[in-house]
């Protein structure tokens, strides 16, 4: 057959196709999209071919879950979009978070970050008053967004650095109900019982205590399950798609799996820091997250969730802030860690490399279901034609230390700083444009682009 004439061809690696057996395979792009895949027999011409000998060519990693505007407001959009590419991620979701219409919020975000920005970018919508759950249907039509965080801890106290009077079942109902109306939409949870946390943290409080095992004593496991529960029959009542967010315990997971007997239409999400850390050793002030560390039983259970498709995406939570803001008290210092440049890397060396995961199975936690779950397939997600060319090269045998300095984020630390990483991105295309090359940021501001849903 004759050789095609493609923009970029990349040839002589292993495609990783989400929920396959990676195979030897010639990719084709044209006009920032995958245009052909074919056997390595097949000859592609191309005006640039990339030699990924010894390389594994996974679809653009989704990072579901992020902070962006906590670290450095706006100039997150290149400070953090830059770290993410370090790890092979080409779209992240992240927060409209204000007590206001997000009209305006909305507006100033996706023209900022398709001024500067180097990945593609959308946004979830939280839930906060009676005037945003009126605009649900608004959201959903006219701007794209088709996820809503309800957290089911902004109650008392805890509703006050939102400057909003509080949220409570019955608004939660709603929510949900608005939410239920448009198929592809869904709800996305922080499912914690906050009155259960406020009177076990009054009385650690009262007893002196002032250290990292109170903080995640004044969550219990009870505060997560008891939240989940919630959720979930508040799901099933009106129909809505659920997905938890940020699952830490093996009992939360059990509840799941038990409900989604009568109601499928649950999904969990797990981030990598509940994978690998945990509180069965003593924790610095910097691992302080919401939910906490839990222990290294939950971390195995989690991996088995992984394994075994309970799991649906894996996110990071990823505040890029810096670590002076998580010092003194424990309980007003800052909850939150940086994260989305070490999703893929941990993913291979915990999950492929220590676990036996295969890497198929990876690249849908990290790439398909994201996509579909999201409503950004078939456009992102895949390596089949037609998609956008977003891919991540990855050397599987290329062993590091982590250092938070090569990590270019706004955030001065990682969690995972000395540890010995087996699995590295070597290159980042964004839509068929190089982004990171040989390890470094080659892309310019304002490749990313909003992907309304």
């Amino acid at each position: 057959m004759p050789e095609a004439l493609f923009d970029t061809v990349i040839r002589g690696g292993t495609l990783v196709r989400p929920g396959q057996t990676p195979t030897p395979g010639t990719l084709g792009i044209r006009d920032g999209k995958i245009a052909a895949v074919t056997d390595p027999a097949i000859p592609l011409a191309g005006l640039e071919t990339i030699e990924a000998t010894r390389l594994h060519v996974f679809p653009g990693i989704i990072e579901p879950h992020a902070h962006w505007d906590l670290g450095n407001g706006l100039e997150d959009f290149l400070t953090e979009s830059r770290s993410a590419l370090l790890g092979g991620v080409t779209t992240v979701l992240f927060f409209l978070r204000r007590n206001v219409p997000y009209d305006p919020m909305f507006a100033q975000y996706r023209e900022y970050g398709e001024a500067h920005s180097l990945i593609d970018f959308g946004f979830h919508a939280v839930l906060l008053t009676e005037e945003q759950l009126r605009e649900v249907a608004h959201y959903v039509r006219d701007l794209g967004i088709t996820s809503f965080k309800y957290y089911l801890t902004f109650r008392g106290e805890d509703a006050a650095p939102m400057k909003i009077q509080g949220v409570d079942d019955g608004f939660m109902f709603d929510c949900f109900l608005a939410v239920a109306r448009h198929p592809n939409a869904l709800i996305i949870a922080h499912c914690e019982n906050i009155e259960l946390v406020q009177r076990v943290r009054t009385r650690l409080k009262a007893e002196g205590r002032d250290d990292m095992e109170a903080w995640q004593a004044s969550r219990p496991v009870l505060a997560e399950v008891e939240g989940v529960r919630r959720a979930m029959l508040f799901a099933e009542a009106t129909g809505c798609r659920l997905n938890v967010l940020h699952l830490t315990t093996a009992a939360g997971l059990n509840e799941i799996r038990a409900f989604r007997t009568r109601y499928p239409h649950v999904f969990v999400e797990v981030c990598h820091s509940y994978l690998t850390w945990n509180g069965d050793q003593p924790v610095p002030l910097a691992a302080k997250m919401r939910p906490p560390l839990r222990t290294s039983a939950d971390n195995e259970a989690l991996w088995r969730g992984v394994a075994d498709g309970s799991v649906n995406t894996i996110g990071s939570d990823h505040v890029p802030r810096r670590l002076e803001r998580k010092q003194g008290s424990v309980w007003v210092s800052d909850t939150g860690c940086p994260g989305t440049a070490m999703l893929l890397p941990i993913l291979i060396s915990e999950g492929h490399h220590r676990r036996g995961i295969p890497l198929g199975h990876i690249a849908a936690l990290t790439s398909l279901n994201p996509a579909r779950l999201y409503g950004l397939h078939p456009r992102k997600g895949t390596l089949e034609p037609g998609a956008d060319a977003d891919l991540t090269l990855v050397d599987l045998e290329a062993e590091r230390s982590v250092r938070a300095a090569d990590l270019l984020s706004f955030a001065d630390y990682s969690l995972y700083e000395g540890w010995k990483v087996k699995g590295w991105p070597v290159h980042t295309l964004v839509r068929g444009q190089w982004a990171m090359r040989d390890g470094q940021i080659v892309g310019k501001g304002g490749i990313g682009r909003y992907v309304a849903r």
